[in-house]
C-alpha cells in the first residue's frame, strides 16, 4: 500500500503507509488557482492514534464522520482559527474540526480531529478506516520496524524501582506522555496512575488497583483506545507495566 485518499465534506483524508494526513480547505484569494495541497494540511502518525470513532450517515443530518483520538497536543495558529471561525459555511459543520477550542470531549494530552462525510462518500471512509485499524493493530509487520524491536529481556527493572519519565521512554520505546502508552516496538503498554496531578483518581482495594482509563465523557468503553488493548492483554500478548506518581 502506497496511498489511499478519501474526500469528505470539509477535507481530505489519506493514508499512507506510517500516517494520515488531514488536508482542510484553505481561504485563498485567487480562488481560480488550484489549492496548494501542503497548505491546510496535518500529518499523523500512526503510532499517535489512539483511537478512532465512526459514525455513519443519519438523518436527519444526512452526514457522518470519521474522528481520530490523538496523543499529544494540536497546533494551530491564531490566524487561521479566525479565519475558519469567519465563514458561515464551515460554521455551519463543526468549528471543533478545524479548532481545539471545544475540549469537553478530549482527556488532557489528547486531542480529536473529524472528517466529515455524506451518503456518497461513506463507502470510501469505511474502507480507509479498515486499513487504518490494521496498521494501528498490526503495525510493527506492515511497517517494517521488526529489526528495531529490542529484546524484551533488556528491559531490566525491579518491582519498586524509581524510574524518572525520561528512563521510561528509554526502556520502553514509548510516548513522553499520556497515562496509557502502547509500544509496538517493544509490544508493551505503558501504564501511568498519576496520584499527584491528573483528571482520574485510581485506588487502590488490597492488591487490586481500580485504574481509570481512556475516557473523559460519558461511560468509558473496553473497545474504546488502549482500554482494548489492556482489557485484553492476557490473551493479546502484549505486556502491562505500571507505574505509579507519588
Amino acid at each position: 500500500m502506497k496511498e489511499f485518499e478519501v474526500t469528505g465534506l470539509d477535507g481530505w483524508l489519506t493514508l499512507k503507509p506510517k500516517s494520515i494526513i488531514i488536508r482542510r480547505p484553505v481561504l485563498r484569494r485567487n480562488l481560480s488557482r488550484k489549492q496548494d495541497l501542503k497548505k491546510g494540511a496535518t500529518e499523523i502518525s500512526i503510532n499517535n492514534i489512539t483511537a478512532i470513532r465512526f459514525k455513519p450517515v443519519r438523518k436527519p443530518e444526512n452526514k457522518g464522520f470519521i474522528e481520530f483520538t490523538i496523543l499529544g497536543e494540536k497546533k494551530i495558529s491564531s490566524f487561521f482559527s479566525d479565519i475558519f471561525e469567519s465563514i458561515p459555511a464551515i460554521n455551519k459543520f463543526e468549528r471543533s474540526t478545524f479548532s481545539s477550542r471545544n475540549k469537553s470531549s478530549e482527556a488532557e494530552g489528547y486531542y480529536n480531529e473529524t472528517v466529515w462525510f455524506n451518503k456518497a462518500q461513506q463507502d470510501g471512509f469505511k474502507e480507509i478506516k479498515k486499513l487504518i485499524d490494521v496498521l494501528i493493530d498490526k503495525e510493527p509487520n506492515v511497517i517494517e520496524e521488526l529489526n528495531e524491536i529490542p529484546n524484551k529481556n533488556m528491559i531490566e527493572i525491579k518491582q519498586g524501582e524509581i524510574l524518572d519519565n525520561d528512563k521510561i521512554v528509554e526502556l520502553f520505546k514509548c510516548s513522553t506522555q499520556g497515562g496509557m502508552r502502547r509500544s509496538h516496538k517493544t509490544n508493551t503498554l505503558v501504564i501511568v496512575s498519576n496520584h499527584v496531578k491528573s483528571i482520574y483518581s485510581d485506588k487502590w482495594y488490597g492488591d487490586e488497583l481500580h485504574y481509570t482509563a481512556m475516557g473523559s465523557s460519558g461511560d468509558q468503553s473496553l473497545n474504546f483506545g488502549q482500554n482494548k488493548t489492556l482489557h485484553q492483554s492476557n490473551d493479546n500478548g502484549i505486556e502491562v507495566h505500571l507505574f505509579e506518581v507519588f
